[in-house]
């Protein structure tokens, strides 16, 4: 037995130490010109008994196991490539070694094999490449080149993209064109916004540690949506590692304007703020939710309702932290039944505090005599403003390889986020000689949970066809839980509430959620014709969207109620309703279920649709790409009144439009290509566009109005390119554009409202015209050191045609052009960057900012608000130690400019609002494994 026991344990221990000295290496195998994927190129280890084979999938990933830790070569072989020797592997035993290998086509190609159509994004080198053999006209951003920037979002890694710009810090701007002609997806899937006054995502979204990178189209291709004109920005999430990785990271800011201040701008909320959520304290009272009775109908019921609401109406300073934000991230690939199984796990967290002390509130208006024109001050006010916004994201991304030809692929995104706000406001109401204080309370909370399935096949029946599809849904999110106004006016110990003045202190409660869902499949196939090699591509997609919008406001009411300046003394039980001893009727809520079911509505739209387009080389320098894209779009909306009630709503639109694509690419050498694009594209309405009701924008002071009968807008692209690529990445391009809209979508105040009253329209046609250029350089390459320079510019010019007099009867009046709104007359970006990947540096100064754009259009002969250019300077620098740990300094907003909208009449300059935010100095450390 003792001799038994002897020889299990020396086989045993042989076997581990056997196992010890072996290991696993894995890659990629990819075209060393396009930077495709190769699939069945043959990896072998030299010189091994029995033979260590492995044939790269459709992705181009080989897997070679047990492979002895003293190798030293490994061949790769593919027909009509170069055989490829490597040497020297260094292999860990135990371990897990990545080699992802470039294989150059031979001299005299043999034939045809099949490469697919997955290229290699996450580095700048890749991205460089997909941009050079793209069929349209594409930008991107590699995950290297976002770690390298230090950004941390989506937004903030779009800032350097030629012709991009980001509204409000979320919102893309591209080529000038405002969100409405943009469209941002998830992997390829739409998913919707939060915001329901826009109609895009918000880039803010998206961490900067799930993103693999972000591919911006800006030509319209037939196996695209056709809802965008800008561009089309797809942001890729993170897929499995090929070995295990970890990775933690943590930051922290100082901005002496907003961090560690005890005067920041804020409000007594709840105690989960802090995790982006309400815990309740915002919620409408459980006796609030049945009708409220009107005054003199159920008075001891009315003041009950009235004294379960929170008596916090009034902002007030608070000490605020750092600004800090934490991620991690595990990632592995093991083997499941025998089959690659990879999985990536991500985590993160951000909460940001964001102030001014010192800003300007001012409204004009332009009074018109015959002796003289002057700009007239309506209001002039100080403000002060805090925010305070959380964010956290999580992650879960598997992939399964059935086989060589077959995957399956599964990524969950939840995030959530949650600002804070607080403003207060003083100054002069000169039109009603009032002197005024406006205080604001907000908070929104915002949600999405997007489960996505996604397939790949290669078809060997049909001569290695391709199959790929999609299909995700989403669930979002919005709640706006009372948001709180209250306005008074007085001076020197004599104060009022003047209820014909301006709006009556108030709180609102409002509820969005959105269902999203997106499939997509699409058939590839690759055919000689005549000689020449055909690339056929066809598919079908259908997006469903169904929307609930809830709304609720309570005014803040008294009958002859002194007010002395205090608000808490004037919302304090012993002045509620009956009890108030100096007054007719103390204070009290009022609700109108009517106006709120009319404010309310569910909305649903539908988009149909089908592709089919090709590809061939006419000569080996030119090469066409045609195809038609068909969408069937219908839309409806309905408010919650009855309907047999006057005040019920309902609205429809259909749409069928065939979409057709043109795109010749000719290749003047090797690295030059000239491109042509031709491609009809479509906006749709927003559902908010076309709500045909009165929505009151207190943040801005403004009613805006839907229209039903809003029509979609076509519009016709342009495009014409000419680019070089380089060495390293290295590129310059120079692009002409011209867009023509038909029947664009424009904001425009009604001049029979006494107030600003704006109305979503059709106005005939508009035009735009631009120029676009953009260079990488690098100025010094070494075997260890970089230093590059980049700078892209736009140049743009728009034009509306619209009608002076809207809305008057005969419709009748001057016809007169401007720029479209939220159009900028030019964008430009530079960035110096330098990196040493022996010392383990990386260094760069980051430049962005735009001609000032048409912010607000006003009523009459009142000049339009514009807001002024913005210059945005960022610096980082990062030290990589140890090989694992990585420190990193950087300074955001550097110039410190201000804020600025402003009116212009007659050469002078008018403030409507102006602020500054400060400068942010920030410290983060990382460790990855």
């Amino acid at each position: 037995m003792k001799t038994l026991f002897i020889s299990v344990f020396f086989v045993l221990t042989v076997n581990f130490l056997q196992a010890q000295d072996m290991c696993i290496v894995r890659g990629k195998i990819f075209d060393g010109e396009t930077g495709e994927s190769l699939v069945g190129a043959v990896v072998r280890i030299d010189n091994t008994e029995p033979a260590i084979v492995s044939v790269s999938d459709f992705d181009g990933n080989f897997s070679l196991e047990n492979v002895p830790a003293d190798a030293q070569k490994i061949v790769i072989s593919y027909l009509s490539y170069q055989t490829k020797i490597v040497e020297n592997l260094n292999l860990p035993a135990g371990g897990i070694k990545i080699i992802n290998i470039l294989l150059n086509k031979a001299a005299e190609e043999l034939s045809e094999v099949t490469v697919s159509a997955k290229s290699l994004r996450n580095t700048e080198n890749a991205i460089m490449v997909f941009q050079k053999k793209s069929a349209g006209l594409v930008n991107g951003v590699s995950s290297q080149q976002i770690s390298k920037f230090g950004d941390s979002d989506a937004a903030s890694a779009l800032k350097r993209v030629s012709g991009l710009s980001i509204s409000g810090g979320k919102y893309v701007f591209i080529r000038g064109l405002s969100d409405r002609y943009s469209m941002i997806s998830l992997n390829g899937a739409q998913i919707p916004g939060l915001d329901p006054n826009k109609n895009t995502v918000q880039t803010d979204l998206f961490p900067s540690n799930i993103i693999d990178n972000i591919i911006v189209y800006k030509s319209f291709m037939p196996d695209l949506p056709a809802s965008f004109t800008g561009g089309y920005v797809n942001i890729e999430t993170k897929t499995y590692p090929e070995k295990f990785t970890l990775q933690f990271s943590s930051s922290f800011g100082y901005n002496p304007q907003s961090n560690l201040s005890s005067e920041f701008l804020s409000y007594k909320g709840g105690k989960y703020d802090f995790f982006g959520f309400d815990d309740g304290t915002r919620a409408i009272p459980e006796t609030v939710q049945a009708e409220i009775p009107f005054l003199y109908e159920n008075n001891d019921l009315l003041d009950g309702i009235t004294k379960s609401f929170s008596k916090v109406m009034k902002t007030e300073y608070q000490k605020s932290f750092l600004n800090h934000s934490h991620s991690f991230s595990v990632g592995n690939q093991i083997k499941l039944f025998g089959k690659p199984f990879g999985f990536i796990l991500s985590a993160s967290y951000k909460r940001d505090f964001s102030s001014y002390n010192s800003g300007i509130y001012n409204r004009y208006n332009l009074i018109e005599s015959a002796d003289a024109n002057v700009m007239n001050p309506l209001i002039s006010e100080n403000e002060m403003k805090g925010d305070e916004e959380v964010m956290m994201s999580l992650l879960g991304g598997f992939s399964y390889k059935l086989n060589k030809n077959n995957s399956i692929n599964f990524t969950l995104l939840r995030n959530s986020s949650g600002l804070k706000t607080a403003r207060y406001r003083e100054g002069q109401k000169p039109e009603d000689n009032l002197y005024m204080y406006e205080h604001v309370l907000g908070f929104q909370e915002r949600n999405f949970l997007s489960a996505q399935i996604s397939g790949k096949h290669v078809l060997r029946a049909l001569s290695g066809a391709e199959l790929d599809w999609i299909s995700s849904y989403t669930v979002s999110e919005q709640s706006e839980p009372d948001l709180r106004f209250f306005n008074y006016d007085g001076e020197n110990g004599d104060y009022h509430i003047s209820y014909n003045a301006y709006p009556s202190p108030a709180r609102f409660y409002r509820d969005l959620s959105e269902k999203n869902s997106d499939s997509k499949i699409n058939f590839t196939k690759s055919a000689v014709i005549f000689g020449k090699k055909i690339v056929l591509k066809t598919g079908l997609a259908f997006t469903y969207k169904y929307r609930i919008s809830d709304s609720r406001k309570f005014d803040i009411l008294s009958q002859n109620l002194p007010f002395n300046g205090n608000i808490s003394d004037y919302l304090s039980d012993e002045n509620i309703g009956q009890n108030a001893a100096d007054a007719t009727y103390g204070v009290y809520v009022l609700n109108d279920p009517l106006t709120d079911k009319y404010n309310s509505y569910e909305a649903e739209e539908i988009v149909s649709a089908g592709y089919g387009m090709f590809n061939f080389d006419i000569t080996k320098q030119l090469k066409i790409i045609t195809g038609l894209r068909f969408e069937n779009s219908y839309t409806y909306i309905e408010n919650k009144v009855e309907p047999s009630h006057f005040k019920h709503v309902r609205a429809e639109q259909s749409y069928p439009d065939f979409l057709p694509v043109l795109n010749l690419k000719y290749r003047l050498n090797k690295n030059t290509n000239f491109r042509f694009v031709y491609g009809r594209t479509t906006a749709r309405p927003a559902f908010r566009e076309i709500a045909p009701y009165a929505y009151y924008d207190f943040k801005e002071g403004w009613r805006v109005v839907g229209t039903p009968d809003l029509k979609r807008t076509l519009v016709d692209n342009i495009d014409l390119r000419w680019e070089n690529f380089g060495k390293s990445g290295d590129i310059f391009s120079v692009s002409v554009f011209y867009k023509y809209f038909l029947n664009p979508i424009e904001l425009i105040d009604d001049p029979r409202a006494n107030n600003p009253e704006f109305h979503y329209v059709n106005v005939e046609n508009s035009k735009m015209y631009g120029f676009e250029a953009e260079i990488k350089q690098h100025l010094i390459k070494t075997a260890s050191a970089n230093f590059f320079i980049g700078s892209n510019f736009t140049l743009l010019k728009s034009q509306v045609k619209y009608v002076e007099n809207y809305g008057n009867d005969d419709n009748t009046g001057i016809i007169l052009h401007r720029p479209m709104y939220g159009q900028s007359p030019w964008v430009l970006n530079v960035f110096f960057a330098y990196d040493n990947a022996k010392k383990g540096i990386n260094a760069n100064l980051v430049f962005n900012t735009e001609g000032s754009k048409l912010a607000v259009v006003t009523k009459g002969a009142t000049p339009n608000i514009y807001k002024q250019s913005y210059p945005d300077l960022k610096f980082n620098i990062s030290k990589i130690s140890a090989g694992r740990f990585k420190i990193k300094i950087s300074v955001n907003n550097i110039l410190n400019r201000d804020y600025k909208k402003t009116y212009t009449y007659s050469g002078k300059e008018y403030i409507f609002q102006s602020y500054k935010l400060g400068r942010t100095y920030a410290l983060s450390v990382s460790y990855k494994i």
